[in-house]
């Protein structure tokens, strides 16, 4: 019966997103791959048991966040022409939330409130499971902007004291890696911060918005990108992660996105 709602659901779901665009527009291959790439490798990640519905669950949205951050970068790669500013760029991060809540609400529906035992897969799989996540991020970050664009000194060394700060406390090494994969998306923010500050001191010089904008959205592209590649590696953690605060993260992005969309179109 589960099944056969969720079926049900999935055909009025497409066929809503066909009346609302009848030029297939909602439905792209990359983004879509984006998301199921990740799911595929979680599930890899527990011998593709129905803990893998618990494990994307936890991670999906990170995913789509991920999503987010490697598109705000390719805006600002094209904020010399404000005409490609939103363009593909800004339309795939949207498209890649959107079916990273249609898998996440799937996953919750089928994962249940259950408490389950999680048995991981061994460790060559759940090393696979990371490498695809990293090859299919440096696969998005080249389409977009270029590997180059995603390095700063600046944000690594603000990400390596938010990684150290978080590490530091817990005792055991398992309590350490599930606080680093839990806290890191939220400390992330305090990059955001600092690039935000960094942007209105320097407001009157333009060419240091650049710099102080990618740190914004460097640092916590660097901590989400890491706590999905924890979460693959040990997907135990998502026995300990109940309740991860991606979804107000996520809102957090959203508006982001369209802080700087607004922003980028002024200039």
């Amino acid at each position: 019966m589960l099944l056969l709602r969720s079926c049900v659901a999935f055909g009025l779901l497409v066929f809503g997103l066909f009346l609302v665009d009848k030029r297939w527009l909602l439905f792209d291959l990359n983004s879509l791959a984006f998301i199921l790439i990740p799911t595929l490798a979680a599930f890899a990640s527990v011998k593709f048991g129905k803990e893998g519905f618990a494990v994307t669950r936890g991670l999906i949205l990170q995913v789509s966040i991920v999503g987010i951050l490697i598109a705000f970068v390719g805006m600002l790669a094209r904020a010399s022409d404000p005409s490609r500013i939103f363009g593909d760029a800004g339309g795939t991060a949207l498209l890649i939330v959107l079916y990273a809540c249609i898998v996440g609400g799937v996953c919750h529906l089928f994962s249940g409130n259950n408490e389950l035992k999680i048995n991981s897969a061994p460790l060559p799989n759940r090393i696979l499971a990371l490498v695809v996540w990293i090859l299919l991020t440096g696969f998005a970050m080249h389409g977009v902007a270029g590997i180059g664009a995603f390095a700063a000194a600046s944000a690594l060394a603000i990400f390596g004291a938010l990684s150290i700060g978080i590490c530091l406390p817990p005792e055991n090494v398992e309590n350490y890696q599930a606080a680093l994969a839990k806290y890191l998306p939220v400390s992330g923010l305090i990059g955001s911060l600092v690039g935000v500050i960094a942007v209105l001191f320097n407001a009157s010089d333009p060419k240091a918005i650049g710099p102080a904008m990618a740190i914004a959205l460097l640092v916590p592209f660097y901590c989400n990108f890491a706590s999905v590649g924890l979460r693959l590696l040990y997907p135990t953690i998502a026995e300990q992660d109940s309740s991860p605060p991606a979804p107000f993260y996520l809102g957090f992005m959203l508006l982001m996105f369209f802080g700087i969309y607004v922003a980028l179109r002024g200039t």
